[in-house]
């Protein structure tokens, strides 16, 4: 994989990753915001409405949120918290650029609320329009020095334009204030795989599967560096996890290969059949694609 394609890759995963990491924008501005809507029994009532249509979109419930939020705006509610979730809504439909016309009416009524700014850089990031998105995370820097993610904006623009060493410093300075952000680690793991640091990659992915144990990608490419290192135990337990998590047929294959190279015939042959390739020939000698680039 090329390197602007493996970063669009993650650009693309930082989409689906923003909305569970918003506690790392910093600042929400919900505190200032209850404190408009709670002021008479109305705006009470609306921000009971609010809250129980940002408790939709949290649970999936995509349709039942937006008709919440199209019924929060036909009765004249103007809460930034009810023009973001339309904006995540859109997104959610595949409209962009809806989502981004209503992440700027939700700035306009909170000026000092960074996550309407974070998801409509990732949209902007998304669609390769890169000086937009970098104007965007600059603000974000200024307005939260201390979270994340506009060093991480920053770091993901300068890795596009082939900056990888701007790129990792920015990915340093969001680790710096939030070790455990995701999508700072998944994107300093991918800089040092394009660096070759086979070594700095497997810590910085054994590091974000601590955080994110469910994603098959990332154990999947910890087998992978697992087997070029010769640890074929450790391989294999990745990539099993991986299967257990999304049954690939490509995932199937690379076990097939491990069982081959530790001689199990059987394990072999199992896995071949789950690949929905042919068993190879007992005396052919194990063909493996390269596992570390």
């Amino acid at each position: 994989m090329k390197s602007a394609d493996m970063v669009r890759a993650l650009l693309l995963s930082g989409i689906v990753l923003m909305p569970a990491c918003a506690r790392n924008v910093g600042y929400s501005g919900r505190g200032v915001f209850n404190e408009v809507l709670t002021s008479s029994p109305t705006a009470l009532a609306d921000a009971e409405r609010v809250d129980a249509a940002q408790h939709l979109y949290t649970d999936g419930l995509f349709d039942r949120a937006r008709e919440a939020v199209d019924g929060l705006l036909a009765d004249g509610v103007r809460h930034p918290q009810v023009f973001m979730l339309k904006a995540q809504l859109l997104r959610q439909a595949g409209d962009l650029d809806g989502a981004i016309s209503w992440c700027a009416k939700a700035v306009e009524a909170s000026p000092a609320w960074v996550e309407p700014r974070v998801l409509a850089a990732q949209i902007h990031l998304a669609r390769e329009r890169y000086a937009a998105a970098a104007s965007l995370f600059e603000d974000i820097d200024r307005l939260a020095p201390r979270g994340p993610w506009g060093a991480y904006g920053q770091a993901v623009v300068a890795a596009q334009r082939g900056d990888h060493a701007q790129a990792i410093s920015f990915c340093e300075r969001a680790l710096e204030r939030d070790p455990d952000h995701e999508p700072s680690i998944q994107l300093r793991a991918q800089l040092a795989r394009l660096k070759g640091d086979t070594l700095g990659e497997e810590r910085l992915l054994a590091r974000y599967v601590a955080l994110q144990p469910m994603d098959a990608e990332a154990r999947v490419r910890l087998g992978e560096l697992a087997q070029a290192a010769g640890r074929m135990e450790d391989a294999r337990r990745q990539l099993m996890r991986a299967y257990e998590l999304e049954p690939r047929p490509s995932t199937a294959a690379q076990l097939a290969d491990l069982a081959r190279l530790a001689n199990d015939v059987d394990d072999e042959r199992r896995w071949r059949q789950r690949s929905g390739a042919p068993l190879r020939n007992p005396d052919e000698e194990p063909v493996s694609q390269p596992l570390v680039q």
